[in-house]
């Protein structure tokens, strides 16, 4: 009966030695679990952080992609017009050219037929009596 005691004994020691190693492993555990925690909840916040700082940053984008629509749009637009005006220029080049050169020509004919009026004229001014021969 004593060597069942002493057997109990050493028994319930390595009992309480698995208890006190179960109890440090918890404390360990329960340690990790907290530093654990707080370094998901410091992640969460970071990534609640990059989560806002991203769609600022997609918002800003999409506010410039739309200005830059506008402006490209309003570019078109202008260059359309400026287009339209040059056309609209070089059709009215091409018409007062035209009109220049059927104005030039139409200044030869004169200048012909002044001349041939003032042949006349002398030829008729010097058939009158009286006119000076030269």
């Amino acid at each position: 009966m004593l060597q069942d005691l002493d057997f109990l004994a050493d028994r319930i020691g390595q009992l309480v030695e698995q208890s006190r190693q179960l109890h440090a492993e918890r404390a360990q555990l329960l340690a990790r679990l907290k530093t654990q925690d707080a370094e998901l909840d410091s992640l969460r916040q970071q990534n609640r952080r990059q989560q806002d700082e991203f769609e600022s940053l997609s918002t800003g984008v999409a506010s410039h992609q739309r200005q830059l629509d506008v402006v490209q749009q309003q570019a078109q637009a202008d260059q359309a017009e400026l287009k339209r005006l040059l056309e609209q220029e070089q059709a009215q080049v091409m018409a007062l050219r035209r009109e220049l050169d059927s104005a030039r020509a139409g200044m030869g004919v004169l200048r012909d037929v002044a001349g041939q009026a003032r042949d006349q004229i002398g030829s008729i001014l010097m058939r009158l009596p009286g006119a000076v021969q030269e």
